[in-house]
Order: C-alpha cells, then sequence, then structure tokens
C-alpha cells in the first residue's frame, strides 16, 4: 500500500494550499486557511486517512479522530481503545487495533480499496445524523458534556454539521 505522508516524519509529499482553494478544495472563509480546514481538504484528497494517537488511553480522542470524521475519506484509527465506544456508529472508521498485524490491516485496506459498496458502509453513518435513536449512545454524551456545543466552530459541532452536509442530496 502507498502512503502518502504529510507531517514531519516520513514527509514524502507535499501540499499545496494555492492549489487546493482553486480546485475547491478548501473552503474559502479566510484568505489563509486555518491548518484544520487544510489537513481536512488534504485527508479528503485520499481514500484512508490513518489517524495515530499519541497515547493508547481510554477516553483519550483528539482533533486527530475527529478531524477524520469530518473528511470525506475512511478512517483507519490507532488511539484510544474505546474508540469504538465513544464514536457515531461502528463502522465510522477503522479500528486498526483489532487486526492482529499489519499485514492482516493492510489486506483488509486492499480487499475495501476494491470493493466500493464495503468502501461505501464506513460512510452509511451519516446517513443517521438525523435519527439520535440510531447514533451512539456516548457519541451523543460526548456532544452533551461539550461546554461549547452552542459554538459551532466547536469539533464535535462541526463533525456532526460536516458529516451530515456530506449526505444532503
Amino acid at each position: 500500500i502507498s502512503v502518502a505522508s504529510y507531517g514531519g516524519c516520513f514527509r514524502n509529499a507535499k501540499e499545496n494550499q494555492n492549489e487546493m482553494m482553486q480546485e475547491g478544495l478548501l473552503p474559502k472563509l479566510r484568505a489563509t486557511p486555518s491548518p484544520a480546514f487544510a489537513k481536512i481538504a488534504i485527508v479528503s484528497q485520499h481514500r484512508f486517512y490513518l489517524a495515530m494517537e499519541n497515547h493508547l488511553i481510554d477516553g483519550y480522542l483528539t482533533e486527530k479522530f475527529f478531524q477524520g470524521l469530518i473528511s470525506s475519506t475512511v478512517m483507519v484509527y490507532m488511539g484510544a481503545p474505546d474508540a469504538s465506544s465513544l464514536s457515531p456508529a461502528p463502522n465510522s472508521f477503522i479500528d486498526a487495533s483489532r487486526f492482529s498485524s499489519v499485514k492482516e490491516l493492510a489486506a483488509y485496506l486492499k480487499k475495501v480499496d476494491a470493493d466500493e459498496e464495503l468502501y461505501q458502509y464506513h460512510f452509511r453513518w451519516r446517513e443517521n445524523l438525523t435519527r439520535p435513536e440510531d447514533v451512539s449512545q456516548a457519541f451523543l454524551g460526548l456532544l452533551r458534556q461539550d461546554v461549547t456545543l452552542m459554538d459551532e466552530n466547536s469539533m464535535l459541532c462541526r463533525t456532526c454539521k460536516a458529516a451530515a452536509a456530506s449526505c444532503a442530496p
């Protein structure tokens, strides 16, 4: 599997924000897009996004996780052991920790990449955002606990809005 790395470690790809704005991949909200918008736009150009947390601790979900939910790609996540129970739905990401080896994970990613129906399975959770009964109760709990919920710039609020917008006709 080829990997495009935009980070400081193993950097083998370079983003061009001006090109992304011209192609409509970055919102034209500011003269200079925020790093978060740029990251989501870059991630969304790929079929998969590997999000790895610095610590594997229950409940430790950072912007990496939420940006993966916002992007229009399938997130492969390695982080909080309880991430599945805190996510909007079980199919909202691929949990890398569920595989016994990197080789097994790579085989599954190749399978998902080759099967469009299986690939789209990982986006179906977005269709249920208007029906709270179909969204994980733990995720709804995160929404209720978010003290900045009324602020539409909060990560959780942006996650829901972006995911719901991706389902709009």
